[in-house]
């Protein structure tokens, strides 16, 4: 299987947070940067040495796939609801489905919440500990069968929305800022392969850094 026929939740067991928005990417890059005070824009740099001085964002598509990631980093006070915010707004401004997606392993618990137009109108949380929690005007009569059974029907769910989650393996966005330069490239396991992505895997791959 290649990366751009790959749908749905690839492991749950990982720790990981992302937003997805249902657009072209170079729709998403430029809704950022009319929605966010971005002081740099650096465009292709997956596999180049980059220097993440700033806090800010990695955004990037999958060749094929519908959805445009954006992975945030580093960013002084950010919060989830910071987070939402943002997925919301983005939503609202180009028209669109947003996803914001929490997983760990850690606390054995995961989280979505779908936006639709600005709109939020699904939220499922999952937790071990807590139980399971469901909320939603796109399915409304399968609170059971979500909250019984949440990671599959979550899986199956992102499925039929052509949404997937990865488990990039070898990303390492800095946990801090630094002017050492960052080789942004990972690989993932697909049908219990290790797979090297490369340029072709992507129909863009760039990085915001954000004016503090």
């Amino acid at each position: 299987m290649k990366i751009e026929d790959c749908r749905g939740v690839q492991s749950f067991e990982t720790t990981d947070g992302m937003t997805l928005l249902r657009a072209p990417y170079q729709s998403v890059v430029e809704a950022l940067t009319q929605t966010k005070r971005i002081k740099l824009l650096e465009s292709n740099i997956y596999a180049r040495s980059v220097t993440m001085s700033s806090p800010g964002f990695v955004v990037f598509q999958f060749h094929k796939h519908p959805w445009t990631i954006i992975r945030d980093f580093s960013i002084p006070s950010y919060t989830d609801s910071d987070t939402e915010n943002d997925a919301q707004e983005l939503s609202s401004l180009l028209n669109t489905s947003a996803v914001v997606y929490y997983v760990s392993d850690t606390f054995d618990e995961f989280s979505y919440k779908v936006y639709s137009a600005g709109v939020c109108v699904e939220r499922l949380f999952a937790s071990a500990a807590e139980g399971s929690q469901f909320e939603s005007k796109l399915h409304p009569s399968m609170s059971n069968i979500a909250t019984q059974d949440p990671e599959h029907f979550t899986d199956t769910f992102f499925k039929e929305q052509n949404i997937y989650v990865p488990v990039l393996q070898g990303l390492s966005l800095p946990t801090q800022l630094t002017d050492q330069p960052t080789t942004l490239k990972f690989w993932s396991n697909i049908s219990g392969k290790r797979v090297q992505l490369d340029h072709s895997c992507f129909e863009g791959f760039c990085y915001l850094a954000l004016k503090i």
